[in-house]
């Protein structure tokens, strides 16, 4: 299994211990959310970059989106404590047990329409920064 997947699978692990998304977290979903399921997550892995560094290793920098969906009157602040929780489980294990070098906050966007859906989701935007002794994928 190659060290990319070896991450997915543990980012997926962690990101399912967030308080108020047990079990709740997937890696790119493909089928839309129905009211019973939020409040939920997905999360997908981009294109990553690699860059050789001195003595055959590889500095790996793969993008990461999590979306954190709730819905309900109340939807937006759920998915701002949502959003402050999966930060927060994140930085229990910054290195998801070694796999990683670190992992860096690009970015959160908050987005919704509480008067047509009553759906709210926020967008956290990170970097995986890992290294191996090969350029693999």
């Amino acid at each position: 299994m190659s060290q990319r997947q070896q991450i997915v699978d543990a980012l997926t692990t962690l990101l399912n211990t967030t308080s108020g998304l047990e079990n709740k977290v997937t890696c790119w979903r493909l089928q839309p959310f129905q009211p019973g399921d939020l409040p939920a997550a997905i999360f997908s892995d981009r294109d990553a970059e690699a860059e050789e560094l001195v003595g055959g290793y590889y500095a790996h920098r793969l993008p990461v989106n999590i979306q954190v969906v709730a819905s309900g009157t109340s939807a937006a602040a759920s998915v701002r404590s949502l959003a402050e929780a999966v930060l927060t489980t994140i930085n229990t294990d910054p290195t998801l047990a070694g796999l990683l070098d670190a992992i860096i906050l690009t970015g959160v966007e908050l987005d919704g329409d509480l008067q047509a859906t009553e759906i709210f989701s926020a967008n956290i935007q990170l970097t995986l920064e890992y290294q191996t002794d090969s350029l693999t994928f």
